[in-house]
């Protein structure tokens, strides 16, 4: 049976050391240096959409403590935790990441704020501009037609998409995350039994086949070997024939010549 991680029933008291120092860095850079989209997202400048937070900065400061409070409660219930820095593309910059790994398993985590949207009410110019297009049967365009709110709701997201809002109280997003990595792990070591097995399996077929080569490979062997002798049977009862009429034909060397090659063919 596959060992399995059992989440404790609270997080820890205080944050870990190493992944406070590294999220505080993070944060850091972000007010710095950013970008923000439309929504009133932030994101590191130069980095992917895969970065450690984006988050608008009303939520910064809860984000980062939650994150902190997951990725130590993470550790401490013997998951690996490493933050790397990779190159998506040659025109970005390192995109920051935080992959947790248990066992045999690993799961790249990050935080993300969506927004809402609705429709902004048309100005004076604009609303001449419909009723225009309108009366002339022409195409209205609305420029920047929604409105982004972001929802102050920050998403701890995993699976590349997936994601679950962060609540107060992190212990469920750990224990689902646990739950995550020991059932990747159960599902990975099925699958190098079941690899295991098809190989054995394999196996046993190769070694059937192989025999079977080997049996017909030696009856081809035997019977070649048995039409060669019974050929070379064949042309010794020939020389035995040619042998008894010796006193009336001069075959002294062609006898001696015939059995070598007999003898050789008998081989």
């Amino acid at each position: 049976m596959a060992l399995k991680i059992i989440p404790q029933d609270v997080a820890p008291n205080s944050h870990d050391p190493v992944i406070a120092a590294e999220i505080d860095r993070y944060v850091k850079a972000l007010r710095l240096e950013h970008w923000c989209d439309d929504r009133g997202i932030l994101q590191p400048r130069g980095q992917s959409i895969d970065c450690l937070m984006r988050c608008s900065k009303d939520s910064i400061d809860f984000a980062a403590e939650k994150f902190k409070e997951i990725l130590s409660a993470l550790k401490a219930k013997g998951c690996e935790v490493e933050f790397q820095s990779k190159h998506e593309n040659r025109y970005e910059r390192p995109t920051q990441k935080v992959v947790v790994k248990l066992g045999q398993s690993t799961q790249a985590l990050r935080i993300e704020e969506a927004a809402t949207r609705r429709e902004r009410v048309l100005t004076a110019s604009e609303r001449k501009e419909k009723e225009r297009c309108e009366i002339t049967g022409s195409y209205f365009y609305f420029h920047k037609r929604w409105i982004y709110t972001p929802t102050a709701k920050p998403k701890l997201v995993f699976d590349r998409w997936s994601g679950r809002t962060i609540t107060r109280d992190v212990r469920p997003l750990v224990d689902m995350i646990i739950d995550m990595l020991n059932d990747s792990n159960e599902r990975k070591r099925q699958s190098e039994i079941d690899r295991r097995h098809d190989r054995a399996q394999f196996l046993v077929k190769l070694r059937k086949f192989r025999r079977k080569l080997w049996k017909e490979r030696q009856f081809e062997a035997i019977e070649k070997e048995a039409k060669s002798w019974a050929r070379a049977e064949k042309l010794r009862g020939y020389i035995a024939r040619v042998e008894q009429e010796q006193d009336e034909y001069e075959v002294d060397e062609w006898l001696e010549l015939a059995r070598k090659l007999v003898d050789d063919l008998d081989r």
